[in-house]
């Protein structure tokens, strides 16, 4: 040997037993990264078959980005089965190119007959490509299949006018309508195709539901549109007629699918039907019908009707309203996106901070030719203070977080507080893994008192020295080591906490982002109690 063996820094020490608990360690974190890791696998490629990994897959993106694996899912379930299932060329039809939509949607509706949704949606793409008459047919499909949906009757009449170059004759529509007024139901927007293994309260989800509600709104706002025009038209030529009663059935529409915005089951009304966009349209058409029923009222000579003025102020500070919180909806998704990505990015950071720094301490070791035996030294109850206290740091700093991200929409409360003691928390670790060996270990002049005066004490001095430096290389290695497994235990541990309580892997951002839901309902439900 080159120096005098010190056991206080590990020379002549367990060798053996100290090469096992460092082995033992890596184990047991390498099997929960495993286990995490398998846990995530099984349930992504194992848990469902391939077409219905594909459909997974594609929800949990934008329409764009998952409209080629939805393809996948369709050509792969045609091959494979002798009946194939609809909803994936249903959800293609929802994402697919413009110029495929309708014979993705044709195909859809031949695989399934007996749906009154895929038929209103087909029925309303018919329409916009001009296809009236068989739009009509669609919108007939849907009223027979759930004739306590009033959707598709109001579908129907809005493209009576439509049938013919003319557009002149409102009567059977508006007959309609009137019938579809006393008629008992609700009016019911279908919903996006979605799976039950995926929360639905994520903003993917509620952007599918508005753009569906959007989509259904075209043929009704168009005919509010011709509607509208035909009374101020009749009005100023003083050809009254049946104006004020066709007026009042558009009313009556506009009211019956106010009253759907909220999905009202069981008397509770706590999660959104059609939400916003089916208000905006409800009081878009009440609006329109109020300005002219005003109009009708100068025209007989009464001047302006003081309810009727109070009726379209209250209409339009409700669609400034709705306006504002769309206006908002984009921000607060981006800030919601920020808010459960935080934990990610904190830990991935936190990782590559001790990578580099372990590599740092590593290459100091294999320059200064740290040795196998410099391992020997055990961890004082500090170290294992330190540790234990950094893992249980970790853990509590990531459930704070967690909670913090549901207890908030939009930008995180607290974010910046937590983030700071975060990395605080990661400094000061490091910092004290720094001291720690100096703690821990003699100093060379206490090494060297303690040994028989005979000695020569200038050669000792140095051989202690030397031995005092590898150990406490060794140590912070190991420390630094130790510090890098615990934080890579600490987030395997959150995430499967994690998945088990919300349903989603923290990663899954697109899913967990809410779409402002519970706001969205309390404005809908405001709305609704102001003018039902």
């Amino acid at each position: 040997m080159d120096t005098a063996p010190f056991p206080e820094y590990g020379d002549g020490g367990d060798f053996i037993g100290a090469r096992r608990m460092r082995r033992a360690f890596r184990w047991c974190i390498a099997l929960v990264v495993f286990f995490t890791i398998m846990l995530w696998f099984s349930e992504h490629f194992l848990r469902f078959d391939h077409a219905e990994r594909l459909y997974l897959s594609a929800l949990t993106k934008a329409p764009e980005s998952g409209r080629n694996l939805l393809r996948q899912a369709v050509l792969h379930d045609r091959e494979n089965n002798e009946y194939p299932s609809p909803k994936y060329v249903e959800a293609l039809a929802e994402r697919e190119e413009e110029d495929l939509i309708l014979p993705t949607y044709d195909q859809a509706y031949r695989l399934d007959l007996d749906n009154p949704f895929l038929a209103l949606r087909y029925g309303c793409r018919l329409f916009h490509d001009g296809q009236v008459t068989s739009a009509r047919q669609r919108f007939r499909d849907a009223a027979d299949l759930d004739p306590k949906n009033l959707l598709p009757v109001y579908l129907e009449a809005s493209v009576i006018p439509w049938l013919d170059e003319t557009n002149e004759d409102l009567e059977p529509a508006m007959g309609l309508i009137a019938r579809a007024n006393n008629a008992p139901g609700k009016v019911q927007f279908p919903r996006p195709l979605w799976s039950p293994a995926l929360p639905d309260s994520g903003y993917l989800y509620a952007l599918l539901r508005r753009q569906i509600v959007e989509q259904c709104s075209e043929p009704l706002f168009r005919f509010t549109s011709l509607a509208i025009a035909r009374a101020e038209m009749a009005i100023t030529e003083n050809k009254i007629e049946r104006w004020p009663e066709h007026l009042n059935s558009l009313k009556s529409m506009g009211l019956n699918i106010l009253k759907g915005s909220l999905d009202d089951e069981g008397g509770a009304p706590d999660r959104v039907g059609g939400g916003s966009a089916q208000a905006y349209l409800a009081l878009a058409i009440c609006a329109k019908v109020v300005e002219q029923q005003q109009r009708l009222a100068e025209k007989a000579g009464n001047g302006p009707d003081e309810k009727l003025a109070q009726n379209e102020t209250a209409l339009e500070e409700a669609l400034n309203q709705l306006v504002a919180f769309e206006a908002k909806r984009q921000d607060t998704i981006a800030a919601e996106r920020d808010k459960f990505s935080l934990p990610l990015r904190l830990g991935f950071g936190t990782l590559g901070a001790l990578i580099l720094t372990y590599g740092i301490v590593y290459i100091i070791c294999k320059i200064c030719r740290v040795s196998s035996t410099s391992h020997n030294v055990a961890h004082k109850r500090l170290g294992r203070l330190a540790f234990g206290l950094w893992t249980g740091t970790l853990l509590g700093l990531l459930l704070l977080i967690s909670l913090a991200q549901g207890a908030s929409v939009g930008a995180m409360r607290g974010e910046t507080v937590l983030s700071g003691l975060w990395w605080l928390s990661v400094g000061g670790f490091t910092i004290l893994g720094i001291v720690y060996p100096r703690i821990s270990l003699p100093r060379p002049s206490e090494v060297v008192g303690a040994r028989p005066s005979g000695l020569d004490s200038g050669t000792l001095e140095r051989d202690a020295q030397k031995s005092y430096r590898l150990a406490y290389l060794s140590l912070l290695r190991r420390y630094m080591g130790v510090m890098f497994g615990l934080a890579l235990l600490s987030l395997c541990v959150w995430t499967v906490a994690y998945r088990i309580s919300s349903g989603v892997y923290p990663w899954e951002v697109e899913l967990l982002a809410t779409a402002l839901e519970s706001e969205e309902i309390a404005l809908v439900r405001q709305i609704v109690s102001s003018f039902i």
